[in-house]
């Protein structure tokens, strides 16, 4: 049906049960005015796309509905326009994206994204004590030395002094950040010391004795092959714990008579300084540790210490493992990280100096315009410090009448 379309017209016409009711206008050609039989009336266009199919669209202007006859009559034609040319005929329009504003939470985000994460092994557990923090919908720049002081102060309370250590670090770097980032106008977290709040700083001056470490070699019998192997090569290796339990068989120059690990750049901890940015560590293996570790890389998988649980991932020798070595040991407070004090001490008595201990510790050299210069690594030399460390270890075990290998 076709009519000169009216406002009285469209009024009039009557809800059909079960049938819609459409009119075409006569004016403007392609405008049609349909009715339910529940009696809403909406504007329609009708024209052939490109494909010469029927196209119908409900006439609207941005993302309301139009309810005027005029109204409707004006911005039919453009409609019918986008149907020919294959558009949509009446687009939804997006409402205007607000700008992104600093708030705590963004700003988190992005300091994770781009400083924490490329620069630590374990930026995870510095985003979990960031998002700690209640603060996440204020303004960074509203944020102020009191409420962090609140914050600190709450953790103390609940005699959390770690937690509140590693908290106040990592808010002074943030904030740090974002003021290099221009986010804020000073970084007003510097103001905060660790003394303030009765925070000491952790010394991590543990070494091991010999009969303590003839101790640790007796006490891996107790314990399974890989279980005591990790014990006996961080001690005869001095590397770090995660360099260690993600070690692979891929690493290794040889799998028959391994005499070279090399451990890549996302498992050392130098990967973040700008001078030793992808450099990778090479570790000699003495013969001491090659009779431990060959057992290891025999059969299948790439991983030495595989999770007996979690299929593809390394093993996580956490807690529960160093409870299991102190209590098989009587060293009540074995941790990893203790054999490269003894290590680096041992090799200071024997009157090797910093470049020495550093080289055996991968520490990365600093302090000296020539330092910026090397890139070099002397592996003949740290190979003759291992052995010399191994064979100190070898005669201390055996003078306490502990077998080598279990």
């Amino acid at each position: 049906m076709k009519r000169n379309l009216t406002n009285r017209f469209i009024e009039s016409i009557k809800p059909k049960p079960g049938k819609r009711e459409t009119v075409f206008d006569t004016r403007q050609p392609g405008l049609a005015i349909r009715v339910t039989d529940r009696g809403h009336r909406r504007f329609y266009v009708m024209s052939r796309g490109p494909d010469g199919k029927q196209k119908w669209a409900e006439v609207r202007d941005g993302n309301a509905t139009v309810t005027s006859l005029a109204r409707a009559r004006e911005l039919a034609p453009e409609g019918l326009a986008r149907i020919k040319n294959g558009r949509t005929a009446f687009p939804k329009i997006e409402p205007p994206v607000e700008e992104e504003l600093d708030t705590y939470e963004a700003v988190r985000e992005r300091f994770i994204r781009q400083y924490a994460e490329p620069r630590q092994r374990t930026w995870k557990e510095t985003e979990r004590i960031l998002k700690a923090l209640p603060w996440d919908k204020r303004l960074i720049e509203e944020i102020t030395k009191k409420d962090a002081i609140k914050f600190l102060n709450d953790l103390i309370a609940a005699d959390k002094k770690a937690t509140a250590r590693v908290t106040l670090s990592w808010l002074k770097a943030m904030w740090r950040w974002a003021w290099r980032q221009d986010l804020i106008d000073f970084p007003v977290m510097d103001a905060l010391k660790p003394e303030d709040f009765g925070i000491t700083k952790v010394v991590r001056a543990r070494t091991y004795s010999d009969d303590e470490l003839a101790e640790l070699w007796r006490a891996t019998g107790k314990l399974g092959r890989r279980e005591q192997a990790y014990v006996k090569l961080l001690m005869l290796l001095g590397v770090r714990r995660g360099a260690l339990r993600g070690m692979r068989k891929s690493e290794f120059d040889d799998l028959e008579r391994p005499t070279v690990w090399t451990i890549p750049p996302e498992r050392t901890k130098t990967r973040k300084s700008r001078e030793t940015e992808g450099r990778v560590y090479k570790i000699p293996i003495p013969p001491l540790a090659r009779r431990v570790l060959v057992p290891l890389l025999k059969g299948d998988g790439d991983l030495v210490f595989p999770s007996p649980t979690l299929k593809g991932q390394a093993a996580d020798f956490g807690t529960p493992y160093r409870l299991k070595v102190r209590d098989a040991s009587g060293v009540a407070d074995w941790t990893a990280h203790a054999h490269r004090h003894s290590i680096a001490t041992w090799l200071q008595n024997e009157g090797h100096d910093e470049y020495d201990r550093g080289l055996v510790l991968n520490h990365a050299s600093s302090g000296s315009v020539t330092a910026g210069y090397s890139h070099g690594y002397s592996l003949d030399r740290a190979r003759a410090l291992l052995d010399k460390w191994a064979e100190h270890v070898a005669g201390v075990v055996a003078a306490e009448g502990v077998e080598l290998l279990a």
